[in-house]
């Protein structure tokens, strides 16, 4: 019992950025996050915000600006790498590498800019694209580096800042406490439901 109540007290006034605010993901943890108690900070870039309120502080910024992460990560107890560039299968059949470049240069500049001003747990936001195809449940440990070919270059993006990831956490004198989600065909309120860009559920949906 006691851990479940520490659980839910966990983020009350907090200084919580999500980095991605205008985004499906970014959109629904701001919303948790109010639940919870923190105070959120968020970030926006082409989109505006999906939801109004009051007690989310939205700054508009290009994370690809090593300037503009060092801004919003000031101060920041937690922080949420949602921001991204992405899209569907779609547009990756016709682009593969659309969503490196910028994804990389974001994923490291807010690492080290996070660690830089002292944040206690950066979260990133990974994805399933990190594991082989197989005809079986996959588990964690299944990564083994042969990627469905379709997502090759944005899986190996996702893996690169993996290993960002664990190097902040593991590998140098003052680390940061990372934590990597993959997420598989998530959908949900506040989606992209445009065929020509959305993932695959919502695209059938």
């Amino acid at each position: 019992m006691k851990r479940a109540k520490d659980s839910n007290q966990y983020f009350r006034n907090k200084k919580v950025l999500v980095a991605g605010g205008a985004g499906f993901v970014g959109t629904n943890l701001i919303l948790r996050l109010l639940e919870k108690g923190a105070n959120v900070q968020a970030t926006i870039h082409n989109k505006p915000p999906q939801i109004n309120n009051s007690r989310v502080k939205f700054i508009k910024s290009d994370l690809t600006r090593a300037s503009d992460c060092q801004k919003v990560v000031k101060a920041m107890d937690l922080v949420f790498m949602c921001a991204a560039n992405t899209s569907g299968a779609a547009v990756i059949e016709h682009t593969p590498l659309a969503h490196v470049t910028p994804n990389v240069i974001m994923n490291t500049l807010m690492l080290e800019q996070a660690h830089n001003a002292g944040v206690k747990k950066f979260l990133f936001m990974s994805s399933n694209t990190v594991y082989p195809l197989t005809d079986y449940p996959v588990r964690e440990q299944d990564v083994n580096h042969q990627l469905y070919e379709k997502y090759f270059p944005v899986g190996w993006m996702k893996l690169f800042t993996e290993k960002l990831c664990e190097m902040y956490s593991t590998k140098i004198k003052n680390p940061m406490t990372c934590v990597v989600v993959r997420p598989g065909n998530i959908y949900g309120p506040y989606d992209d439901f445009e065929w020509e860009t959305s993932h695959v559920l919502p695209a059938l949906i």
